[in-house]
């Protein structure tokens, strides 16, 4: 918070403890300590549910995508505890292999959650940064999606050291992708 942090994410997502019981435990000694927003952030459904139940804002879920599982339980619950959440661009087939994928993948998703009555503002879509080092094309498919969300009336957020990933200079290159990013309207990032 005294570096310029907006949002803290909270993940207890480790073997060997009781997540549930861990998160709920944080978002109460959280509570006491912060004024800030909450992502809740973990890939059990029932740690989620306990967590949004728990907290005493309006929390933004790290994150819902197409897999089916997540979007068949999660929407529903997003929607029950009235919380925003990330929209992350992957289905039960992985990541998307195409800049049109993934598009396709934000749309569907998009449209699953406007029927169950949620609006763009309630959604920040993530442009699923992967890293140069594996993909040459990783951060134009990153910049693009950003730049379709943005001409699209919906916000951005993106993780911002995975750019450069099992690369020298990492500091560097993350600055360099962070002002290209916002150039093309990232609304948020995650750094840090």
């Amino acid at each position: 918070e005294k570096n310029g942090a907006r949002v803290l994410d909270v993940n207890f997502g480790m073997s060997g403890i009781d997540e549930k019981a861990m998160m709920c435990q944080a978002i109460d000694k959280l509570q006491e300590v912060t004024n800030l927003p909450l992502c809740i952030d973990t890939s059990h459904v029932d740690v989620m549910e306990a967590a949004l139940r728990r907290y005493p804002g309006r929390a933004l879920i790290n994150s819902i995508s197409m897999e089916t599982e997540k979007v068949n339980q999660l929407l529903p619950i997003a929607k029950k505890y009235g919380a925003m959440f990330i929209l992350l661009p992957l289905s039960d087939k992985g990541l998307p292999e195409s800049l049109e994928e993934k598009i396709s993948l934000i749309e569907a998703l998009l449209e699953r959650a406007t029927a169950l009555g949620f609006t763009k503002e309630d959604i920040v879509v993530d442009g699923l940064v992967t890293t140069v080092g594996a993909n040459k094309n990783a951060g134009v498919e990153t910049l693009e999606t950003i730049r379709y969300c943005k001409a699209n009336g919906l916000a951005t957020i993106c993780g911002l050291s995975n750019i450069s990933f099992g690369l020298p200079e990492r500091s560097n290159i993350n600055t360099a992708f962070l002002t290209m990013a916002i150039s093309k309207g990232l609304t948020m990032a995650i750094a840090n």
